[in-house]
């Protein structure tokens, strides 16, 4: 149903709960155990935190994050949901990170074809780095889907994703892309 989850959190909003839930989220973050799938859980603790709340203390939470000695894969994430939720500084450092760094390029580009569907590992086998030999056929089309989207959090994106997409026909050689 269209609009299900604008209203879904525009009801919980309503009652604290988004901002109850993020505070609960940035606290469980550094209490994640060691284990081969503690980086799993920790992107998705940064991705429904970003999904949840745009709050000044989120996006600190996140630049402290992205600026910490968390592996790249955990720094990627949190610079991605800031970018999303409005943290123009994370964004723009995090995109010039994307230009000039080729294994920034590639876990980008890794993180892509797995959550799109590209790419199907193991939650252990995190992080994934894209080595140009994955079809990324579903990948190209929702990055396509979502640079047409008109939501706010898509605009905030469309600069990564519009860099995203162009490397993504390079790495490929255009034969994908068609």
């Amino acid at each position: 149903m269209p609009g299900s989850g604008a209203a879904s959190r525009q009801r919980i909003d309503r009652h604290d709960q988004a901002a109850n839930a993020a505070a609960t989220l940035r606290a469980g973050f550094d209490s994640v155990p060691e284990g081969p799938r503690s980086q799993f859980v920790r992107n998705q603790i940064l991705y429904f935190l970003g999904r949840l709340d745009a709050s000044d203390e989120t996006k600190q939470f996140l630049a402290a994050v992205w600026h910490s000695d968390q592996p790249p894969f955990i720094r990627y994430s949190a610079a991605f949901t800031g970018a999303m939720i409005g943290a123009p500084t994370i964004e723009e450092e995090y995109y010039a990170r994307l230009v000039d760094d080729c294994e920034s390029d590639a876990l980008n580009r890794g993180y892509h074809l797995f959550y799109h569907g590209d790419q199907d590992l193991r939650e252990e086998d995190m992080p994934w780095h894209d080595d140009g030999a994955v079809p990324a056929t579903r990948t190209i089309e929702v990055l396509i889907f979502r640079l047409r989207a008109t939501g706010l959090a898509n605009r905030r994106l469309r600069r990564i994703e519009l860099h995203t997409l162009r490397r993504f026909a390079e790495t490929r050689g255009g034969s994908q892309t068609s």
